[in-house]
Protein backbone atom coordinates (compact mmCIF):
# COMPACT_ATOMS: atom_id res chain seq x y z
CA UNK A 1 0.00 0.00 0.00
CA UNK A 2 1.29 3.43 -0.90
CA UNK A 3 -0.38 6.66 0.10
CA UNK A 4 -0.35 9.94 1.97
CA UNK A 5 -2.63 10.61 4.92
CA UNK A 6 -2.99 12.84 7.97
CA UNK A 7 -0.79 11.66 10.85
CA UNK A 8 -2.46 11.59 14.28
CA UNK A 9 0.42 9.91 16.12
CA UNK A 10 2.05 11.88 18.95
CA UNK A 11 5.42 11.70 17.12
CA UNK A 12 3.96 13.90 14.37
CA UNK A 13 3.44 16.64 16.93
CA UNK A 14 -0.06 17.38 15.71
CA UNK A 15 -2.96 15.84 13.88
CA UNK A 16 -2.02 18.21 11.05
CA UNK A 17 1.16 16.24 10.29
CA UNK A 18 1.35 13.85 7.34
CA UNK A 19 2.27 10.23 6.80
CA UNK A 20 3.54 8.63 3.60
CA UNK A 21 3.42 4.83 3.32
CA UNK A 22 5.48 2.67 1.00
CA UNK A 23 5.42 -1.07 1.61
CA UNK A 24 5.59 -1.74 5.36
CA UNK A 25 7.30 1.57 6.27
CA UNK A 26 5.43 4.80 7.00
CA UNK A 27 7.41 8.03 7.25
CA UNK A 28 5.89 10.79 9.39
CA UNK A 29 6.38 14.53 9.00
CA UNK A 30 5.28 17.30 11.34
CA UNK A 31 2.86 20.03 10.31
CA UNK A 32 5.92 22.13 9.43
CA UNK A 33 7.24 19.43 7.08
CA UNK A 34 10.22 18.27 9.15
CA UNK A 35 10.88 14.58 9.77
CA UNK A 36 9.01 13.29 12.81
CA UNK A 37 9.96 9.60 12.67
CA UNK A 38 8.68 6.44 11.10
CA UNK A 39 6.56 3.36 11.74
CA UNK A 40 7.47 -0.16 10.61
CA UNK A 41 4.79 -2.86 10.31
CA UNK A 42 5.50 -6.56 10.83
CA UNK A 43 2.39 -8.74 10.82
CA UNK A 44 -0.21 -7.26 13.20
CA UNK A 45 2.36 -5.15 15.11
CA UNK A 46 3.69 -1.73 14.11
CA UNK A 47 6.63 -0.17 15.98
CA UNK A 48 6.84 3.63 16.06
CA UNK A 49 10.23 5.40 16.05
CA UNK A 50 11.07 9.04 16.72
CA UNK A 51 13.27 11.02 14.32
CA UNK A 52 16.43 9.81 16.10
CA UNK A 53 15.44 6.14 15.63
CA UNK A 54 14.36 5.43 19.22
CA UNK A 55 11.28 3.21 19.69
CA UNK A 56 8.54 5.39 21.18
CA UNK A 57 5.58 3.02 21.03
CA UNK A 58 3.75 0.31 19.17
CA UNK A 59 0.36 -0.51 17.74
CA UNK A 60 -1.17 -3.98 17.74
CA UNK A 61 -4.16 -4.87 15.56
CA UNK A 62 -6.56 -7.65 16.54
CA UNK A 63 -9.61 -8.04 14.37
CA UNK A 64 -11.01 -4.57 13.65
CA UNK A 65 -9.35 -2.86 16.65
CA UNK A 66 -5.88 -1.30 16.90
CA UNK A 67 -4.46 -0.31 20.30
CA UNK A 68 -1.49 2.06 20.42
CA UNK A 69 0.81 2.11 23.46
CA UNK A 70 3.74 4.28 24.44
CA UNK A 71 7.20 2.85 25.15
CA UNK A 72 6.21 1.98 28.75
CA UNK A 73 3.16 -0.01 27.59
CA UNK A 74 0.54 2.58 28.59
CA UNK A 75 -2.40 2.75 26.17
CA UNK A 76 -2.43 6.11 24.38
CA UNK A 77 -5.12 5.43 21.79
CA UNK A 78 -7.46 2.98 20.13
CA UNK A 79 -8.98 2.80 16.66
CA UNK A 80 -11.93 0.64 15.66
CA UNK A 81 -12.94 0.04 12.04
CA UNK A 82 -16.48 -0.86 10.98
CA UNK A 83 -17.09 -1.05 7.25
CA UNK A 84 -15.37 1.96 5.67
CA UNK A 85 -15.28 4.06 8.86
CA UNK A 86 -12.52 4.15 11.49
CA UNK A 87 -13.17 5.90 14.82
CA UNK A 88 -10.11 7.10 16.77
CA UNK A 89 -10.18 7.48 20.58
CA UNK A 90 -7.69 8.72 23.16
CA UNK A 91 -6.58 6.80 26.28
CA UNK A 92 -9.69 8.03 28.16
CA UNK A 93 -12.03 6.71 25.46
CA UNK A 94 -12.93 10.13 24.04
CA UNK A 95 -13.42 10.28 20.27
CA UNK A 96 -10.56 12.26 18.70
CA UNK A 97 -11.36 11.74 15.04
CA UNK A 98 -12.94 9.67 12.32
CA UNK A 99 -11.63 8.45 8.97
CA UNK A 100 -13.97 7.39 6.15
CA UNK A 101 -12.46 5.41 3.26
CA UNK A 102 -14.20 5.75 -0.09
Amino acid sequence: MTGVQTCALPICGSSAGRSTTQGNVTRHTSKTGSSAGKSVRQGNTTKHYDKSGKVVGKSVTQGNTTRTTDNSGKTVGKSTTTGNTTVHKDAQGRTTGKTVTK
